[in-house]
């Protein structure tokens, strides 16, 4: 069996990134970088992924991935699909951070590493609406003025520089959705026109208002003919994951209404002016009852705008076209019979898709945690070690300071991980492992109980001291707290188990002495289950 091409994706834990992750795993080796953990998108475990959380626009975490990766396979390519953008039409720091400064880290990481084939996803939104009769195409210019139009602007100027020493490709999206819907605007829409509310029926200026629709499976598709392809020689080839033409409002109104209801329904087509006015009132009123609505007044401007694409060069130069059976209109009869037939898992796909975060406030979190380590190593290992408290701690006083350092260090890990992931499932298989091994030493439940609440104290007040941890002290408690709680139920767990053992064969019943060949056990394990986590 011939050895597996391997990529870097960037963004695997986004809409686009995990339905190309799951198409690619069985073809592909995958490197996944992203800011999530891999359960929390729900991607499988594949020998194929190895999952990587990180921040694309932290320097020094892509300098460190470099070193990682350069030990790896070669990579042919990176799919650089993570960015940051919201509806809010406001300026946000996560335009430059993740769309600008992450493009130059992962544009700078594929130059460290050689990858040959760089492919950027940006989008037809950074071009402006176009006048009737004309369309965008390949060679368009980016010239909207909005923020996430402008991050996408600079992130095609960074690859256009970079283009004399790798192969680039820049895709345009669409706006991208799926038999779910998973796109904000057409969810909204969609709620708002098949429901029983008096707004069912009105639609802004003459409903002319019509984007470019591209369904997720054509968008992975064409990814995986760009890679297919591969590279060539240095240089940027723009192209557009787009159908042909725009689909407009009334269009999506009438075909929707007839699925739903089984009979058209007549629209109402009310002024532009009327439409702004609405809109600002109901924003107004929903702000006073604590509701966030999707729909802003800013959107009342571009009522009866058109994006019309011409992607005929794309088609010719991929020897690829969207599916005629992919089209909107014609998915609109699934996108429905799921809102209605499995309308939780349909509603719960689009508020996880309507929810942007420009910073996830474990990442933040995270990054303390690494900062405060070997601080708080050090100072548990001397209160650990203070002649005052030998009652306490008095089999870690008569262990090796190494030994119980790399005790510290494996918890901590443990924790951190936790946090990162959210998932502690991890401390069950690990510490629970490791607890009993030194339990069946001598140490007592109370002992390893308060070594554990110890670290978790000293690691709440030192991180409590930090700035960036004082607008997220919920998250704290949530995470740390109960983290350091589930060691401790952990713990308990395990001694107790071991105590219902008829004439558990410990090493230490009467008497306070350890083995140091078991210790050595102990220790090669702990030293194992810290290679997992770095």
């Amino acid at each position: 069996m011939p050895d597996l091409r391997t990529l870097i994706v960037t963004g695997a834990s986004g809409f686009i990134g995990r339905h190309f992750v799951l198409a690619a795993m069985h073809r592909f080796r995958v490197y996944c970088l992203a800011r999530r953990s891999q359960a929390e998108v729900e991607i499988p475990q594949h020998p194929n992924i190895q999952w990587i959380q990180t921040d694309i626009a932290d320097s020094e975490q892509m300098r460190q991935l470099a070193a990682f990766l350069r030990d790896g396979h070669e990579i042919e390519a990176v799919l650089h699909l993570a960015g940051y953008y919201d509806f809010s039409l406001k300026d946000n720091p996560a335009y430059d951070k993740a769309n600008v400064q992450g493009t130059e880290n992962i544009l700078d990481l594929a130059q460290k590493l050689g990858v040959p084939h760089f492919i950027f996803s940006s989008s037809l939104a950074a071009c402006a609406f176009t006048p009737p009769g004309t369309a965008v195409n390949e060679a368009t210019p980016l010239v909207a003025e909005f923020p996430y139009a402008r991050s996408k602007r600079k992130a095609e100027a960074l690859i256009q520089t970079a283009s004399a020493e790798i192969s680039a490709s820049i895709v345009r999206l669409a706006a991208v959705f799926s038999d779910w819907c998973e796109y904000p605007p057409l969810y909204s829409l969609l709620e708002t026109w098949l429901s029983r509310s008096p707004l069912s029926r009105i639609i802004g200026g003459r409903g002319h208002f019509s984007l470019p629709y591209i369904h997720i499976k054509d968008v992975i598709t064409l990814f995986l003919v760009l890679l297919e392809k591969g590279g060539r020689e240095p240089g940027v080839r723009i192209f557009l994951a787009s159908p042909a033409g725009s689909v407009s409002h009334a269009e999506i109104y009438q075909t929707a209404c007839s699925y739903s209801f089984n009979r058209p329904k007549k629209a109402l087509y009310i002024p532009k002016w009327l439409a702004w006015a609405g809109l600002s009132l109901r924003c107004c009123f929903s702000r006073m009852a604590g509701i966030r609505l999707f729909e802003r007044p800013w959107m009342a401007r571009y009522i009866d705008a058109q994006l019309s694409v011409d992607p005929q060069a794309t088609y010719e130069a991929l020897n690829w076209k969207p599916r005629p059976r992919y089209a909107l209109l014609r998915r609109l009869l699934f996108i429905i019979e799921n809102k209605k037939i499995h309308a939780y898992s349909y509603h719960f796909r689009n508020q996880v898709q309507m929810q942007r975060f420009p910073e996830r406030k474990t990442a933040v979190l995270f990054t303390a945690l690494c900062a405060v380590r070997e601080d708080v190593l050090e100072q548990v290992l001397k209160f650990m070690l203070a002649p005052s408290n030998i009652l306490q701690f008095f089999h870690c006083q008569r262990v090796d300071s190494a030994f119980l350092k790399a005790l510290i260090d494996l918890v901590y890990q443990l924790i951190m991980v936790s946090v990162r992931s959210r998932n502690r499932s991890m401390i069950s298989d690990h510490l629970g492992s490791v607890a009993g091994d030194l339990f069946a030493q001598g140490f007592s439940r109370q002992e390893l109980v308060d070594f554990v609440l110890l670290l978790g104290n000293t690691l709440i007040q030192t991180l409590r001291s930090r700035s960036e941890i004082q607008a997220i002290q919920r998250e704290v408690v949530n995470s740390l707290e109960l983290t350091v709680q589930y060691c401790v139920d952990e713990i308990r767990d395990v001694c107790e188990e071991l105590q219902e053992i008829p004439r558990l064969d410990r090493a230490v019943d009467d008497r306070n002495e350890v083995r140091a060949d078991d210790l050595q056990r102990i220790l090669g394990k702990m030293e194992s289950l810290s290679q997992l986590f770095r």
